[in-house]
């Protein structure tokens, strides 16, 4: 995951969904983050280790409560269900090279993975 924009003390990566039905395939991350979406709607689904799919939760920007926790290393997928695509931002803090939260970026990509 790489950031694509820094605001503070805090690491942004936007997510453009151009179509319904486009998918951000099962994908597991170092840290935990939030999920905001922003426009349209999302389904996320949390999968185990063979792509089973545990959990299905959809995000629907019109109806507020629109972002969604992602734990530490759990498997997840999103797909765009609206007509006319979806825009998700991914917010997360910091992170120095050995995985501590930190207040400024420091240029460790590998921090965002």
């Amino acid at each position: 995951m790489s950031i694509d924009f820094v605001s503070g003390n805090i690491a942004i990566r936007q997510m453009v969904f151009t179509e319904k039905g486009q998918v951000v395939d099962g994908h597991a991350h170092n840290f935990d983050h939030t999920t905001y979406i922003t426009r349209g709607i999302l389904q996320i689904e949390l999968l185990d280790d063979q792509g089973k799919v545990l959990r299905t939760v959809v995000k629907d920007a019109s109806k507020g409560f629109n972002w969604i926790l992602i734990q530490a290393h759990k498997i997840h997928r999103l797909t765009c269900l609206s007509d006319g695509g979806a825009l998700g931002h991914c917010i997360l803090p910091h992170r120095s090279y050995d995985g501590q939260i930190v207040e400024e970026y420091g240029g460790w990509e590998e921090g965002y993975n």
